[in-house]
């Protein structure tokens, strides 16, 4: 009977103690952490894959681009940028003619795959939509590596 007490009392001290630990705090992107800019909203890629990283300003697939202004960085097999002027959530659905409307963290998305990437793109906020190209596999962790700075929106 001793021992079972003993048992209990071990695993109440072992599950008080995991609740107790101090929790990290999430990684906060380095100062040479590669950025994009829409106006006043910043991307900021805290772990940008390996490599020096192309400046682009273009997205072939983009439908009426004269209507919007991409800005983007690409390293070998990965794409990562902001499209600046989208109107609203319509004009945002309409952006890319072979992508299939989905959802990114309660916002509107848009998915699509060109050559061997697969592009996961979200509107962030009027004005303001975020673009990943990405192997498969490396898609969802691209995706995390993202932080976007609305300074209107922040205390």
């Amino acid at each position: 009977m001793a021992m079972r007490r003993l048992w209990w009392l071990f695993v109440v001290l072992v599950v008080a103690g995991c609740g107790g630990a101090a929790k990290e705090a999430p990684p906060t992107p380095a100062a040479s952490a590669p950025a994009l800019f829409c106006g006043k909203d910043s991307v900021t890629i805290s772990s940008p894959p390996a490599g020096a990283p192309r400046r682009f300003a273009g997205l072939k697939l983009l439908n009426k681009p004269d209507k919007v202004r991409v800005r983007g960085l690409a390293w070998d097999g990965a794409q990562i940028g902001v499209v600046c002027g989208v109107t609203s959530a319509e004009h945002f659905a309409t952006l890319v003619r072979t992508a299939h409307l989905d959802m990114h963290n309660g916002r509107p998305a848009l998915r699509w795959t060109s050559k061997s990437l697969h592009y996961l793109m979200w509107l962030d906020r009027p004005g303001t939509a975020v673009f990943v190209g990405a192997p498969a596999k490396e898609l969802p962790q691209l995706v995390e590596n993202i932080k976007v700075v609305n300074p209107s929106t922040t205390g």
